[in-house]
C-alpha cells in the first residue's frame, strides 16, 4: 500500500467479447434466472471508456497510476497505450488477482462483488478514486476535489433509511394512489452499507460520482469482519442482499472522522437511452456556458441511445476532451 499518492481504479468489461458472452450465457443457464443485472447494456461499451481514460490523463495528470480491473480482457486501445508515454501509468488487473483465495465465485458479472475486493490490488495507493467506466471528467480537477489530507471528500446528503419512511411503516398508504418508495437498487445498497458501519436509522446517500476511498479503512474492516467478504461476493449478479462497498467506506470514514462533506453534486448524469435530443443539447449547452460547473459526467446506456444522440455526445466529448489518440501524443 503506497501512501502520499492517489490512484484511479476503473472496472471495465467488453460485453461484445465472444468469450464473455459465452461465460454469461452459461452462468444464466446454470442458475436458470432472469435478472436486470444481466441486461446487455450493463456490459456493452461503445467508446465512452476511451473518453474516461483520456479525461483522466488530461484533467487529472497528478494521478500516480490508473488501474483497469477486468476479466482478462484488453481494451481496443491497449496497444496505443503500450506505445505511448503513459505505458507505465496504466495497468490491467485481472479478476483472479483480487479474488485470490475466493476463486470459487468466479466468473462474476457483479459489480458489487468486484468493488468489495478492489482494495486488494497489488501496489494500490492508500488513497484511490473509484470510477465506473462511463464516468468522464469534464473539467480539470485537483487532489483536493477528492481528499483533504487524510480525509475523503463526500458529495451527497443524509437521508432516513427506507424502512423508516412512512409508506414502508404504514402499508395502508399503498392503496391511496401514492407511489411507493423504491425498495431496491443503489439507495438500498447504500443504506445496507450504513447498517454495516453502525448507522441504524440514517444513511449518507452519495449520488453517481467518482468515489474517493481509503485502503486502510477497507483492510481494517475486512480483517475484523472476514465473513463480510464471502457474504458480499457470492452473488453472480447484483443482489439486493448486497451492500455497496464504496458506501461502506463512506460510512466508516464518517464514523472515524475521516470524511468531509461538501454541498455540491458536481456530476452531470444523463441516461442516454431515455433523454430527448432537445434536453441533451440543453444539458451540454449548460455545461459549456458554465452556468453550473460540472466536474464529472456520467453517461449511462450510451449503447442504447439513438444514433443522432450518440453522435451529438461523442462529438461534444471529442471537442471538450480530445480523442484518446490526441491525448496520448
Amino acid at each position: 500500500m503506497i501512501k502520499d499518492s492517489i490512484d484511479a481504479v476503473i472496472t471495465w468489461v467488453d460485453g461484445n467479447d465472444p468469450q464473455h458472452k459465452k461465460k454469461l450465457a452459461a452462468c444464466i443457464g446454470q442458475l436458470n434466472i432472469q435478472t436486470e443485472s444481466a441486461h446487455p447494456t450493463r456490459f456493452n461499451e461503445v467508446g465512452e471508456f476511451e473518453f474516461c481514460i483520456a479525461s483522466l490523463l488530461r484533467f487529472a495528470p497528478w494521478l500516480r497510476k490508473i488501474f483497469i480491473v477486468t476479466d482478462n480482457q484488453f481494451p481496443g486501445f491497449w496497444n496505443q497505450i503500450q506505445k505511448s508515454r503513459f505505458a507505465e501509468k496504466i495497468e490491467l488487473v485481472s479478476h483472479e488477482i483480487i479474488f485470490n483465495g475466493y476463486e470459487d465465485v468466479l466468473p462474476t458479472f457483479n459489480c458489487r462483488s468486484i468493488f468489495t475486493l478492489l482494495w486488494r490490488i497489488p501496489g494500490l495507493s492508500e488513497q484511490y478514486i473509484y470510477l465506473d467506466d462511463d464516468f468522464i471528467l469534464l473539467n480539470p480537477v485537483s487532489p483536493k476535489d477528492f481528499f483533504n489530507e487524510s480525509k475523503i471528500i463526500l458529495r451527497g446528503k443524509w437521508e432516513l433509511q427506507q424502512k423508516y419512511r412512512l409508506l414502508e411503516r404504514f402499508p395502508f398508504f399503498m392503496n391511496s394512489g401514492i407511489k411507493p418508495l423504491e425498495r431496491a437498487g443503489n439507495r438500498r445498497g447504500q443504506a445496507f452499507a450504513a447498517e454495516k458501519a453502525g448507522y441504524k436509522r440514517k444513511y449518507f446517500r452519495a449520488p453517481h460520482t467518482p468515489h474517493p476511498q481509503l485502503v486502510s479503512l477497507q483492510e481494517e474492516f475486512y480483517k475484523n469482519n472476514p465473513e463480510e467478504i464471502s457474504k458480499n461476493i457470492k452473488y453472480k449478479f447484483r443482489s439486493e442482499q448486497q451492500y455497496v462497498p464504496t458506501a461502506l467506506t463512506t460510512h466508516i470514514a464518517l464514523k472515524k472522522n475521516k470524511a468531509e462533506v461538501v454541498a455540491s453534486n458536481s456530476t452531470m448524469r444523463l441516461k442516454m437511452d431515455k433523454i430527448s435530443t432537445l434536453r441533451l443539447k440543453l444539458s451540454l449547452w449548460f455545461a459549456d456556458k458554465k452556468l453550473k460547473k460540472f466536474l464529472f459526467g456520467c453517461f449511462q446506456s450510451l449503447d442504447l441511445a439513438s444514433h443522432k444522440n450518440k453522435k451529438i455526445l461523442i462529438d461534444w466529448l471529442t471537442n471538450r476532451i480530445g480523442s484518446l489518440s490526441k491525448v496520448l501524443e
